[in-house]
């Protein structure tokens, strides 16, 4: 199985991010795969969307992944995105 996350963890080096969020979807697709698996899946999709500047996309696979393993590195990929969301730069509205 590290085969595969490993090969779509190149696509996403590699700024594939088409290619990773098909093959990332059919891994979740999987039903059989266990739960921490699936969350990866939807962790390096989150990625992928992320990559793409799809911060919907990115937050939702993001969620599914914590639901499927609340310690996985989700959680912090997730309010990254909060953060970088709610960003405000008072001096750049204010000249």
């Amino acid at each position: 199985m590290d085969d595969i996350f490993n090969e779509i963890t190149l696509l996403l080096q590699q700024s594939r991010s088409q290619e990773v969020i098909d093959k990332a979807a059919a891994l979740i697709a999987n039903q059989e795969l266990p739960a921490v698996d699936r969350a990866r899946a939807y962790y390096l999709m989150g990625n992928a969307h992320r990559q793409n500047n799809d911060w919907k996309g990115a937050m939702s696979c993001y969620c599914e992944a914590m639901e499927l393993d609340p310690t996985g590195p989700a959680a912090e990929a997730y309010r990254s995105c909060q953060a970088i969301l709610g960003f405000y730069d008072h001096d750049l509205y204010n000249p």
